[in-house]
């Protein structure tokens, strides 16, 4: 192994001559340097979302698969964040994606994705998240790399019609092409893509029930406190104790189904049914968050981006 990780190759006519082999031993001998070096060569995997903020949807999975031998380099937008995980054993390289269409920006991130994957050279690359998905795999199958995993999270063609919508059914066609396999978080999902013409249908497989990192059993644990810390902790966050809570966790944004959540609160509520409704996450609807939060029959509280998730 050179400097870098280059794959030094052994020189047959300079080495094997000195020991004076026959052709055949030569051939053989160099043919099993090469494998002992290939052998010998960690393997690399490209792990990629959009946002910075989208790191957290890889979990565990880069410090898994690093203390399987495996070199991790993650790609995503370089913009900081406050609850952006660490990973020490990864490299981060910072690639600017933007997640709405923009010509000339996603040209230049393309181009960058090109110059990444040619220095490195992974034997994997793994892209998930709109952008990064379909950035990622083209320049994953435009340079040649062997294993190209699409892992699809949500269709966010969904809700849309006319241009707009054919445009992203396009762009799920041309991925899920380019990939040599796609992921879906949930058997549901897969069906959704399945359904879009021209998709190929035999790459789209669900890991188990469906997943996208699995779940932390040891911190997200059932509440086994007493009662008194557990009411001093909804007391913290301004959560009432004797109502059921209905909880989101995730973008307050129309295309995560905030508005549904809403209508199916208030329809609750109709019936007779009491409850709080419960919401973390940062605002990204175009209407100011009170205006949305106004339309709530029930008591709703907004908590925005918190540390404690688990906890609550």
């Amino acid at each position: 192994m050179g400097e870098g990780g280059r794959q030094i190759w052994p020189k047959p006519d300079a080495e094997i001559r000195k020991q004076s082999f026959s052709k055949s031993e030569a051939a053989a001998l160099t043919q099993k340097a090469k494998e002992v070096n290939e052998i010998s060569r960690h393997k690399r995997i490209v792990l990629s979302v959009t946002s910075s903020m989208s790191l957290l949807l890889l979990g565990s999975i880069p410090v898994s698969l690093s203390e399987s031998g495996w070199q991790v380099d993650i790609v995503a937008s370089p913009k900081a964040h406050s609850r952006r995980p660490e990973f020490p054993s990864a490299r981060i390289h910072g690639l600017h994606m933007f997640r709405k269409p923009a010509f000339w920006a996603d040209l230049r991130a393309l181009l960058q994705w090109l110059i990444l994957l040619r220095k490195i050279r992974p034997d994997i690359v793994s892209a998930g998240t709109p952008k990064a998905g379909f950035l990622g795999i083209l320049a994953s199958w435009l340079t040649g790399v062997p294993r190209r995993v699409y892992v699809l999270r949500g269709l966010r063609l969904e809700r849309t019609a006319g241009i707009l919508r054919y445009i992203l059914q396009l762009s799920e066609v041309i991925v899920c092409k380019m990939a040599t396999h796609v992921l879906a978080v949930s058997p549901s999902l897969a069906e959704e893509l399945k359904a879009i013409p021209m998709v190929p249908r035999e790459k789209v497989i669900v890991l188990g029930f469906g997943s996208s990192k699995g779940v932390d059993i040891v911190k997200f644990t059932p509440f086994s406190g007493s009662q008194r810390k557990l009411a001093a902790i909804k007391s913290s966050f301004g959560i009432s104790t004797g109502l059921p809570v209905i909880g989101f966790v995730g973008r307050v944004s129309w295309a995560k189904g905030v508005y549904i959540l809403r209508e199916a609160s208030n329809t609750l509520l109709k019936a007779g049914v009491e409850h709080q409704v419960v919401i973390v996450g940062p605002h990204e609807l175009k209407e100011p968050m009170g205006n949305f939060l106004n339309g709530f029959a029930a008591e709703t509280l907004w908590l925005g981006e918190v540390e404690m998730v688990p906890e609550i």
